[in-house]
């Protein structure tokens, strides 16, 4: 496939199926496609930003949960953390100490 050919058909799987196809393990579960775009300079940093959804892609992984251990857990992204020190500081009257948040 050529380079064209391989980002119209990734604006397809796009519309198909959303932003979460351009996932690691999604683009590898397609047969050949990996290789295809790393053949054309196309690997997935470059991909996204090609098609214009680097933003979209990056607010989605930071919304999605991991896997650490056993446990489900939610990403921290800045926003997040000014979010949740807001609200301690609004309660407590200023930030506590470390000690504090540690337990």
């Amino acid at each position: 496939m050529s380079k064209s050919e391989l980002l119209d058909f990734c604006r397809k799987l796009y519309a198909d199926k959303g932003v979460g196809t351009f996932s690691y393990p999604s683009l590898k579960s397609i047969p050949k496609l990996y290789t295809q775009l790393y053949q054309n300079n196309l690997g997935q940093k470059t991909l996204l930003n090609e098609l214009g959804i680097a933003e979209e892609y990056k607010r989605h992984m930071q919304s999605q949960t991991y896997h650490y251990g056993d446990t489900q857990r939610q990403r921290w992204s800045w926003d997040l953390i000014v979010e949740r020190a807001s609200a301690i500081k609004n309660s407590e009257g200023l930030l506590p100490p470390a000690l504090w948040f540690q337990k």
